[in-house]
């Protein structure tokens, strides 16, 4: 009876613990990549506090070498993993509808984040910064006469090849958005170069420099993608946490199982 007793107690604890030491594993490694709340500009890039500031002609700006001085370590993204897993994809899509609830649209940028290997916190922190996650925005406030169109504010200079259907349809706007984000990221050292790159153009960063404004629009972005993924991290230490009570439950509410009786040899009674 004390057997039978052990083995049941170890039977109902073994769900729980491996159900626990999964929460547990996947919340270390998300926190792991996220930097501390007070230290956003900390890290690999380049820190505002830190830049050495110029002024030229009215205008302060950064010297484009310090954007490019620093490797950055390659990011391995958990939102971008949990969304490539079948059985995780729409929760994560869920989560993403509650931030952009316009109806499709967080559909759209999910996918061309995936497309090109960008991760999604950072993809909807730039739309935000760009549109507001509206398809028909416009911006014909541009020094040298462009117009920024639709969810990721493509540029008519940038993309002179696009039609304006084209710059109003999500899908497609969110293509090319991804795809250039994916070659400023790809043509720097850090994602604070990559966005300055895709706020202010490539030759401008590399060349002449950064002006504030666009330092501004970076900062708020990498705020912004942080706050998503802090977001998402509590939503996730949610999850895993009714996983393991739904699977404690289960276990207690299962039946005791009766044990076989030993089988006598044929010709004893």
């Amino acid at each position: 009876m004390e057997n039978r007793m052990n083995n049941k107690t170890i039977e109902l604890q073994l769900p729980i613990f491996f159900s626990c030491l999964v929460a547990l594993v996947f919340c270390t490694l998300l926190t792991a990549r996220l930097p501390e709340p007070d230290h956003i500009n900390e890290g690999n890039s380049i820190s505002f506090e830190e830049a050495y500031m110029v002024e030229e002609e009215n205008s302060t700006v950064l010297r484009p070498a310090l954007f490019f001085s620093r490797t950055q370590q390659p990011r391995q993204d958990s939102i971008l993993e949990l969304y490539r897993q079948d059985e995780n994809r729409e929760r994560v899509i869920n989560f993403f509808r509650e931030i952009c609830p316009i109806m499709g649209i967080a559909e759209v940028i999910l996918a061309n984040a995936d497309e090109f290997n960008i991760s999604p916190s950072l993809a909807f922190a730039l739309s935000w910064e760009e549109s507001r996650f509206n398809p028909r925005a416009v911006n014909t406030n541009n020094r040298n006469g462009s117009i920024d169109r639709g969810l990721f504010q493509l540029n008519s200079y940038t993309f002179p090849r696009l039609d304006l259907p084209a710059f109003f349809d999500p899908q497609t706007n969110a293509h090319y958005g991804m795809s250039h984000l994916r070659y400023c990221l790809d043509s720097s050292d850090s994602e604070t170069a990559a966005l300055a790159m895709y706020n202010a153009g490539t030759n401008r960063v590399r060349n002449i420099g950064t002006p504030i404004t666009t330092l501004n629009y970076t900062g708020r972005i990498l705020e912004n993608r942080q706050r998503i993924e802090y977001r998402f991290l509590e939503q996730e230490t949610r999850y895993q946490a009714d996983i393991a009570a739904l699977t404690m439950a289960e276990s207690e509410s299962e039946p005791e199982r009766p044990l076989l009786s030993l089988l006598k040899p044929l010709g004893i009674r």
